[in-house]
Order: C-alpha cells, then sequence, then structure tokens
C-alpha cells in the first residue's frame, strides 16, 4: 500500500466526524463532497446556511454523513456561546462578546469539537493559521501534560517527480520555526 492509501484506509475506518470551519468556500463545499464520496469523514460545514445551500447547489444531497451548521442560527448556538463564555471568562468576556465570537465560523467549529459534536476541525484556507491556531489553543486546548503546540506538513510525491510515490513530512514549517534539539 502507497502512503496515500494507507492514510486513506486508516481514515475511512476511523469514523470520525470533522468540522470545516469554512464551508462557504467553494473549494471546501468541493473537498467536503469528495470526502464523503470516498467515505474518509462524516463533515460539518460551518458557514451561514443560504450560502452553503446555494453552492453545495443540486450536485450534493444532504445525508447523513454531511451536515450544514450555521452559527447564527443552528439551536446549539446558545450552548456554544455559554461554553465559549466559560472558557474566556478569565479574560472577563461579556455574554454579549462571547455570541459574537461565536458567530465565527472557526470559533464556532472549535467549539462543535470541544462540545463532543465533531471530533476535529479544519480550517485555514481563508482563515489566518494565526487564527486557526489561537482558536484552537483557546477552546480546544492542548493534551495534559503537552509543553509545546508543533505542526507538520505532509507531502505525498508522485511520480513523475519521483521513482516511486513517498511521503515527506516537514516539521515545524508553521509554528516552531526554529526548534530546539530537545523541541524536536
Amino acid at each position: 500500500m502507497t502512503p496515500l492509501e494507507t492514510l486513506l484506509h486508516a481514515a475511512r475506518h476511523s469514523g470520525v466526524c470533522i468540522a470545516l470551519s469554512e464551508g462557504e468556500d467553494t473549494r471546501v463545499i468541493e473537498a467536503a463532497l469528495a470526502a464523503r464520496r470516498q467515505n474518509l469523514a462524516r463533515i460539518i460545514l460551518v458557514g451561514r446556511l443560504a450560502e452553503m445551500e446555494e453552492r453545495l447547489g443540486k450536485e450534493a444531497s444532504l445525508d447523513d454523513g454531511l451536515t450544514l451548521f450555521d452559527p447564527e442560527t443552528d439551536p446549539a448556538v446558545p450552548e456554544l456561546v455559554e461554553v465559549y463564555r466559560e472558557l474566556r471568562k478569565h479574560k472577563g468576556i461579556s455574554q454579549h462578546d462571547a455570541a459574537l465570537a461565536v458567530r465565527k465560523p472557526h470559533i464556532a467549529a472549535a467549539l462543535l469539537v470541544k462540545t463532543g459534536r465533531a471530533d476535529g476541525t479544519l480550517g485555514g484556507a481563508v482563515t489566518t493559521t494565526a487564527d486557526i491556531v489561537r482558536t484552537a489553543l483557546q477552546v480546544i486546548g492542548t493534551a495534559p501534560g503537552t509543553m509545546m503546540v508543533s505542526s507538520f506538513f505532509l507531502m505525498v510525491l508522485k511520480p513523475p517527480s519521483v521513482p516511486r510515490e513517498r511521503a515527506v513530512v516537514f516539521s515545524d514549517a508553521g509554528l516552531v520555526v526554529d526548534p530546539s534539539p530537545v523541541q524536536l
């Protein structure tokens, strides 16, 4: 099995649900539909309902694996607002400011993970990496005992650029640009 086939096989058998925080972006919608066709994950598209429905068009039927979450109108929003307010109370956030924050799709998507409605979230096609990472740290947090946050890029190289398909990992290209030996 090639590296990519190994990853796809694992995804198909994981049963995870992923919240895509840029559900109004055409590229994200196309990726969500492709992921569903390949049975890689259940998908929650996060964004304004009317925009997502318009961009989805007739090519997609909403099934049990692709759902839409509007952070302005979904019935779960009041609970997410309260969770966010509680998480940020040490910063003095008001109920009103928490409600405004939860309307941002990347924050809503992170809260879907925090409240167990999704297993993970993905963003960064439109929203800056800094905003995505900051929100993940503030809302989802790190595993107990974690001393630092790291990142990596996984690239699958295919012929003809290489003799055979292989995977290459680039560590800390986004967060820890110059890691110490201990951090590595």
